[in-house]
């Protein structure tokens, strides 16, 4: 309780809107908390509902748990069993409580704040694992003695999607919208060295990305996300070619503090457009308030990352690139793309048993994607997790530790 006390507390000071009295039951306020996730986190009220059920079921059972514990230190796991013959030497099979602070996706340890300062508390000993790790932060955390970093990548990449839907750009110049027009998405795509970001901004801690999925995702093969070098020549001949030898303007909505070093991406990508006359301002700002911006079909440009939950290739292409119907059919499809053979290859591949023939499906769709410049891939993510030499944890690609395969020496 006074956690949650202390989380309303700090999301009110932030001007955050919220509706929820932390003396009141939890159930009883069950149809609320989804309103609260989309509020603060921007995420879909589908998802919200199971972030919250989830919560809710895992809140409820620890602290049964707690409860069952009193002053003890340890629970009673199974009934007793006899070591002989007769029932005079029995045992008793026990879960003894072992410590474990990991920060994920914000939601344990909310006390010790900023991911920067968890790397500091990780050196001073005060918690056992860090998964999200500053990349400033990872060559000190490597060179310590007493610690080890696990290396994974995540199936997570980021890109930006252009406003295609709408006939004059909102947040951007005035006349025709100039992101309907393939070359210009293929020149902004081709000026960005992606390398660069990789090598300065993540540090090397990113993998530069050609196509829409991670490595580990079905789908994905290092032919199709082979990475061009940045073209800057290239790119002013296809703004020319499009009719725009000046340059274009728009506005990119960035989140910051969403993903691995998103702001800086974004102002590094803005500079690298600088060069061929585009004149994009950038607007950084936190996640909620981004999220319902670009939801709300208010953004003529923004950055994103996508996690790939079901590691196939169909995820992303029916929810990101799919046109916009219903159900699952384009529904995180907010910069409006359309394309009738990628709609007709996921369509096709829902429902294709045969896996040369689903894979064949899934290749030219992102082939498709990746030529027309549907969306812009930037990188995929690298996320290493540090921890104390006593602890060792399996790493996850999807950035989700699971705690209960932690061991502590």
């Amino acid at each position: 309780r006074d956690i949650a006390v202390d989380f309303v507390a700090t999301l009110k000071a932030a001007g955050h809107r919220v509706v929820v009295d932390v003396d009141d039951d939890l159930d009883a306020l069950h149809d609320g908390h989804p309103y609260i996730a989309t509020l603060n986190g921007g995420n879909t009220r589908s998802d919200a509902k199971f972030d919250v059920d989830g919560a809710i079921g895992t809140l409820t059972f620890y602290a049964e748990l707690g409860a069952s514990l009193g002053d003890g230190r340890w629970l009673l796991d199974g009934p007793t069993v006899s070591l002989g013959r007769s029932s005079k030497v029995t045992a008793q099979h026990v879960r003894n409580l072992s410590r474990v602070v990991s920060r994920w996706s914000d939601a344990c340890a909310p006390g010790l704040g900023a991911s920067s300062q968890l790397a500091s508390a990780l050196l001073a000993g005060d918690v056992d694992i860090v998964t999200d790790l500053p990349t400033q932060d990872v060559a000190k955390l490597r060179s310590n003695q007493n610690l080890f970093v696990l290396d994974g990548p995540e199936v997570r990449t980021i890109f930006i999607a252009l406003d295609t839907r709408s006939d004059e750009l909102k947040h951007g110049q005035k006349g025709p919208n100039p992101f309907k027009d393939a070359r210009v998405r293929q020149a902004l795509s081709m000026a960005i060295d992606r390398q660069a970001i990789q090598r300065t901004i993540m540090r090397n801690l990113s993998i530069p990305a050609a196509i829409m999925v991670a490595p580990g995702v079905n789908g994905h093969t290092a032919e199709l996300d082979k990475v061009a070098p940045a073209n800057i020549d290239g790119a002013k001949k296809l703004l020319a070619e499009a009719g725009h030898p000046n340059g274009i303007e728009f506005t990119l909505d960035c989140p910051n503090t969403r993903y691995v070093n998103d702001e800086e991406v974004c102002q590094a990508v803005v500079g690298m457009w600088a060069k061929l006359g585009v004149r994009a301002k950038l607007n950084a700002m936190p996640f909620g308030p981004f999220a319902q911006k670009f939801q709300n079909w208010d953004s003529s440009a923004y950055l994103l990352g996508w996690g790939v939950a079901t590691y196939d290739a169909q995820y992303t292409l029916q929810s990101l690139i799919r046109t916009r119907t219903k159900g699952a059919d384009g529904n995180f499809n907010f910069s409006g793309v359309s394309n009738a053979r990628v709609d007709e290859l996921v369509d096709a591949m829902g429902v294709e048993t045969d896996k040369a023939k689903r894979d064949g499906m899934i290749r030219e769709a992102l082939t498709i994607t990746r030529d027309q410049a549907l969306l812009v891939p930037l990188h995929h993510q690298m996320r290493p997790w540090a921890m104390k030499k006593n602890v060792s944890i399996a790493h996850n690609s999807n950035d989700a530790p699971k705690m209960y395969y932690a061991n502590i020496k």
